[in-house]
């Protein structure tokens, strides 16, 4: 398996922020529901985001708490950057497997050389790509050495 797959890419920051959106999309029912039944005056009515376990929570009626958990907002913020990063590597797997292995480089040259070798001995094009082919190239490829 290729080491770059393990390397987080631009769409895990992408990942993030869709999961940090989610939580605060999680939380927006309840919230709402609250405001619409403040008119009720509940004494034990709170807004809570986060999950799973709330790292803000804000009592609407008695503000003189501290509405931030910090512990668990870090603790949960890490979770959520593991949860991402599971997901961008999850997501390079599956396009890695979509995606036409390269040779390498260094295979490319050989190969062009060999190609124009056997080119320079009037060696036909059709032979020569059917030569390829029963190594394993794929047209593309062979069509990159011309």
């Amino acid at each position: 398996m290729d080491k770059k797959l393990f390397i987080p890419s631009v769409r895990f920051l992408y990942i993030f922020g869709t999961v940090l959106l989610l939580v605060l999309v999680m939380a927006l029912p309840d919230l709402l529901s609250k405001m619409f039944s403040i008119a009720s005056l509940n004494p034990s009515m709170t807004v809570s985001i986060g999950w799973p376990v709330p790292f803000f929570q804000i009592d609407i009626l008695n503000m003189t708490t501290m509405p931030i958990k910090w512990f668990v907002m870090i603790i949960s913020l890490l979770g959520y950057l593991v949860v991402s990063y599971a997901l961008d590597v999850a997501v390079s797997v599956i396009i890695a497997g979509f995606a036409s292995p390269e040779k390498p480089e260094a295979v490319m040259v050989q190969a062009r050389k060999a190609y124009y070798y056997y080119k320079s001995q009037g060696m036909e094009d059709s032979k020569i790509r059917d030569m390829f082919k029963q190594k394993g190239w794929k047209n593309d490829d062979i069509d990159k050495l011309k």
